[in-house]
């Protein structure tokens, strides 16, 4: 070979590159866009006035750095919302609720799971707040009425009945009362505007003795058996 067919080997062989090269940079070009426009289709067009679109889903879960469920907001069998905060064991400790009667609650539970305080309004806008045992049974609650309505405070016993309650209403009238297992009134002590006054009742719910102050100041007591009445008073 002589040296004028070297160069002219050495010139073909440099432009079949210079070629390559081309064909190379407008192959990676065209990728570039192509990629480019399958990431654009699946990025939604930003929202018109800068405000996010709507996401609909039946339950939104929230975890921890570690993965551990830590909130859930999401719908119930009745279709009631609700709201759950659990503790790093996954066990719900704070419960947001909308009753399926549209009533609000909000409960406080324990390590284990056990509702312990909860409040919630009632029915003719009364709000209530119970206190509750290891067991979950109420122990005390505090009732406030709506509007004219009485409010109340009761303890109960390990069963979750009422055995002491303390009420008041709007017609300045208040009273205590101590009831038997069964739920029936025994004692009563109250005042109002025709005075104060202390009631034995049988189990019945007849008052069978009244110890009381008339309008007028006098002490009076009351026995009552059988439709008879005998009243004892000071002259």
């Amino acid at each position: 070979m002589t040296l004028e067919s070297a160069k002219i080997v050495d010139v073909e062989r440099l432009d079949r590159e210079r070629r390559g090269w081309r064909l190379a940079c407008v192959l990676s070009f065209l990728a570039s866009l192509g990629l480019v426009s399958i990431l654009g289709a699946q990025v939604p067009p930003p929202p018109q006035d800068g405000l996010p679109e709507d996401v609909a889903v039946s339950e939104l879960t929230l975890v921890d750095l570690l993965g551990r469920r830590r909130a859930v907001l999401g719908t119930g069998l009745d279709n009631s919302p609700h709201f759950t905060m659990l503790d790093a064991q996954g066990q719900e400790r704070l419960r947001l609720r909308l009753l399926k009667n549209e009533f609000p609650s909000i409960a406080l539970l324990s390590d284990k799971g056990v509702e312990m305080i909860s409040l919630s309004i009632k029915e003719k806008d009364q709000t209530e707040l119970s206190f509750k045992d290891a067991k979950g049974v109420t122990r005390s609650r505090l009732t406030l009425g709506g509007g004219k309505a009485e409010s109340c405070f009761a303890l109960c016993d390990a069963e979750g009945s009422d055995r002491c309650v303390l009420r008041t209403d709007a017609s300045e009238s208040s009273s205590i009362s101590f009831l038997d297992k069964g739920r029936r009134t025994r004692l009563q002590l109250g005042v109002d505007r025709a005075g104060a006054g202390l009631d034995l009742i049988d189990g019945q719910n007849r008052t069978i003795a009244r110890l009381g102050v008339t309008p007028g100041g006098e002490p009076r007591l009351t026995l009552m058996r059988g439709g008879e009445e005998k009243s004892l008073s000071l002259p």
